[in-house]
């Protein structure tokens, strides 16, 4: 939620479609671009809305929709990938191999030729991470998740000073 404005998701049948609202059902936009047989919204920031959509059966594509626009955020080699949290110029998430347990966070600045994997930034220890939420402050970017050991599962912050 940002300013007025929800995103989401809404399930017509058993698809999902990454959903837009103004406040009152009434002002329901569903974002979900031509080409893709799913889509799912999960943060907005201004006018920037985060999610993935879903151009091959249950591999989602990260991307932001800007101006009612989906731009792919999906970075070459992987098998999928989701935006999950999104600031000013900033957008986070993960990409995966399409096996289970082996997501890595992910940061993107508005192209999927901007990707950053967060992950690499992580101990050894870690087999799998997710980034969930991102805030700047003072210059400084924040960028939330989680990483998976053998032990479990650990919040993990990343913090960028340009």
């Amino acid at each position: 939620m940002d300013a007025g404005t929800q995103v989401g998701i809404v399930v017509f049948g058993s698809v999902d479609r990454a959903a837009l609202w103004s406040g009152s059902s009434g002002s329901f936009v569903d974002l979900t671009p031509a080409a893709a047989g799913a889509s799912r919204a999960y943060g907005i920031s201004g006018p920037t809305i985060v999610g993935e959509a879903e151009f091959s059966p249950f591999l989602p594509q990260a991307g932001l929709w800007s101006e009612g626009v989906f731009v792919s955020l999906h970075p070459v080699g992987w098998a999928m990938s989701s935006a999950r949290g999104v600031a000013p110029g900033v957008q986070v998430g993960f990409v995966g191999t399409g096996t289970f347990g082996q997501e890595r966070a992910a940061l993107w600045n508005g192209s999927a030729a901007s990707f950053v994997d967060l992950h690499g930034f992580l101990g050894p220890e870690f087999t799998a991470s997710e980034a969930r939420a991102v805030w700047t402050q003072g210059g400084v970017t924040h960028v939330a998740g989680v990483g998976r050991t053998a032990g479990g599962r650990r919040a993990v912050v990343w913090t960028h000073t340009p």
